[in-house]
């Protein structure tokens, strides 16, 4: 066991994800970690399981307001969430306490949004750990955008969920060797959880057959075909569409995720990812401060 100490003492241990989640595989929730198991985790106080909570049933709440149905898809993965956020305060070099909302000098955690998942859609240097690769085929959202979750699709063309631009081919060997991760700048870093089955479309009709998952650390496994039901809604009179994926995906910026969507129609869908992110609150300081852009940090 190792301790950090900055304002307080936080003890940090080693766990194994496959462990620390056998409750939730029991109860049918899978984690895809991407080959990673051993982590650091972190003590968490009562305050800040309850922020982390907090900011979890605000948004699950709203969800349910729209679609019951997919919001029961998500309260199983509860508590699933206040242990990501255990793994994002081990994983993070710097002691600091999470609030919701996120306070200055902290950290902090909310519901993923597309301002939070595109932090910088365009950068293109190399390496996962050292810089803000947030690679997707979404658009950008540094200051002049916010980004939005809508993605234009081209059938038979890969489109890139997370990691670099796939050539026009549904091949394999054709991925791009480029991939998402969670910002890794000093006082900057997040690390994003998208829960399972996180993967939605909204308002226009489904166009994805199949779905890719690998990690730089794994790369073993065939797409996942989405299942013929899919054009059915899942709610009544409303246009609300759930992919299936293989799990929860934990995306630190130490190991970087490939998702991609294999379309078999184009147009422009509306494709948000329900999850969460954990963040230094530099990372989303305000709506503007502490992003990214290949030039470097925006502040």
């Amino acid at each position: 066991m190792r301790t950090k100490r900055l304002a307080q003492v936080i003890n940090t241990t080693q766990a194994s994800i496959s462990d620390m989640f056998a409750p939730e595989a029991a109860a049918g929730i899978r984690i895809f970690t991407g080959a990673q198991d051993l982590v650091d985790i972190a003590d968490i106080s009562s305050d800040e399981r309850n922020a982390i909570l907090y900011a979890f049933d605000l948004n699950v709440k709203k969800i349910e307001n729209v679609s019951p149905k997919l919001a029961a898809t998500l309260r199983p993965q509860r508590e699933a969430f206040v242990k990501w956020g255990q793994i994002a305060k081990g994983i993070f070099p710097e002691t600091k306490v999470f609030a919701y909302p996120g306070q200055s000098g902290g950290l902090g955690v909310d519901f993923l949004c597309p301002y939070l998942w595109m932090y910088n859609g365009t950068q293109t240097s190399a390496g996962v750990g050292s810089g803000n690769n947030a690679y997707t085929g979404y658009s950008d959202s540094v200051p002049g955008g916010y980004g939005s979750w809508d993605a234009t699709l081209t059938a038979g063309a890969m489109f890139a969920i997370a990691g670099g631009p796939a050539t026009q081919t549904a091949s394999i060997n054709a991925l791009s060797s480029l991939y998402y991760a969670g910002s890794g700048i000093t006082s900057y870093h997040s690390y994003t959880v998208i829960a399972q089955d996180g993967i939605i479309e909204i308002g226009t009709t489904p166009k994805i057959e199949q779905l890719f998952f690998r990690s730089q650390l794994l790369d073993k496994y065939t797409p996942i075909a989405q299942p013929p039901t899919l054009a059915q809604t899942i709610e009544s009179e409303k246009s609300v569409y759930q992919y299936t994926t293989p799990g929860m995906i934990p995306i630190s910026h130490l190991v970087g995720m490939q998702i991609y969507a294999m379309p078999n129609t184009g147009g422009v869908s509306t494709l948000p990812l329900l999850g969460m992110t954990y963040y230094e609150t530099n990372f989303n300081k305000n709506i503007q401060a502490g992003r990214f852009a290949t030039s470097g940090l925006i502040n």
